[in-house]
């Protein structure tokens, strides 16, 4: 009876927190089951943390998971939508192998009935395999910025465990989740994101799927990952306050001494042309970092071949061609594949080449092999 009665309680908490997320107000819902649901059962903690991530906020995304990971049940059948949003997002959150290790074996018997959390769960323990092969032939030590212009810069290097627990909260910046344009990117930085996200400058667009998405008006930035009311309303404050918040993450990693700044989708055919950005780009990142030179890493996927070249001693283009036109880098089902993973995988490595010439990383076994295929 006392069962049904939690139950029948954590419904009514639920169906409230939902209502308040429908109604354009997901903080308020996150609060409401954060202090009145039994974050046990797994139907209240997958709104909580589904809640969590799309406020944007990581340090209490980062704290939920931790808690959510240790409670698992070591043996119960554990609903798989639940069990595929632990995992992908654990991965995502910068939480060591050595947690991952541990709760693996807990979704097994859950797996047994879902051929697609089979899957995910495989995905994650060869991805586990695979980061430590990796880090055996050398680790990072850097703290690695995101310039946008996409959000690989800053999903994949987490994905493959190039930052540290920490640096999930301290390092997230505004470049991290949405579409940037180069020009838009270094106006920011040269005016320290005075004229970045104000009310002025930005509008909404409606999506496909109906969602409100906030646009600057000269479409420099779509923040695709901010979608609805909550962050459109009251001439997107909230916007306005979350990316005021992470430009001063990213003046405060700026002043760290393994700073490493790194750009995706960059817009550039290096060697046959010159990197005409690059002097402008420096200048502007100095203003953060009291530095006229700075580690730049600029990835380039739609190079014709892979490869990585220095343009000088302080920036390495890395071409990362995606393995075919239609590749969607960003789609969970991809990045578990054996091709995604060796996708990620050989640019990681030219990334962990780079920050080792530049003293940012440590060299482990120098037999291993980083490029080698996933089996």
């Amino acid at each position: 009876m006392q069962e049904a009665v939690s139950a029948t309680a954590v419904d009514h908490v639920v169906k409230s927190a939902k209502a308040l997320r429908d109604e354009g107000r997901p903080d308020l819902a996150a609060d409401l089951l954060s202090r009145e649901a039994d974050l046990a059962s797994a139907k209240a903690d997958f709104l909580y943390l589904s809640l969590l991530i799309a406020l944007d906020d990581n340090a209490p995304l980062q704290a939920a998971l931790v808690r959510s990971l240790e409670r698992l049940p070591p043996q119960a059948l554990i609903p798989a939508p639940y069990l595929k949003l632990l995992f992908r997002h654990a991965e995502r959150c910068c939480l060591p192998d050595a947690r991952l290790e541990l709760v693996l074996p807990k979704g097994w018997r859950s797996a047994k009935r879902d051929p697609e959390l089979a899957g995910v769960l495989r995905a994650a323990s060869r991805r586990l395999t695979l980061r430590r092969r990796l880090r055996s032939w050398c680790a990072s030590r850097a703290s690695l910025v995101s310039l946008g212009l996409n959000c690989m810069p800053w999903s994949v290097p987490n994905h493959w465990g190039l930052r540290r627990i920490e640096d999930f909260v301290d390092l997230h910046g505004p470049f991290d989740h949405g579409a940037n344009k180069l020009q838009l990117v270094m106006r920011a930085l040269e005016s320290d994101f005075t004229d970045y996200c104000t009310g002025e400058d930005i509008s909404s667009v409606e999506t496909n799927g109906g969602h409100l998405t906030p646009i600057r008006k000269d479409v420099g930035a779509v923040w695709n990952h901010h979608l609805g009311a909550y962050w459109v309303s009251d001439d997107f404050q909230r916007l306005r306050q979350t990316m005021a918040r992470q430009a001063q993450n990213f003046r405060e990693a700026c002043r760290r001494d393994d700073v490493v700044f790194i750009m995706g989708k960059a817009p550039i055919d290096y060697p046959a042309r010159p990197l005409g950005f690059l002097e402008r780009l420096n200048h502007a990142l100095e203003r953060h970092t009291g530095q006229s030179h700075n580690r730049i890493i600029l990835l380039n996927e739609y190079a014709q071949s892979a490869a990585s070249r220095w343009a000088d001693d302080w920036t390495l283009v890395v071409n990362c061609p995606y393995p075919q036109a239609s590749y969607l880098w960003y789609e969970d089902e991809t990045a578990d594949t054996p091709e995604g993973m060796e996708y990620e995988r050989g640019w990681i490595a030219q990334v962990l080449a780079g920050l080792m010439r530049w003293g940012l990383a440590e060299r482990g076994d120098a037999q291993s092999a980083p490029l080698a295929s996933v089996n």
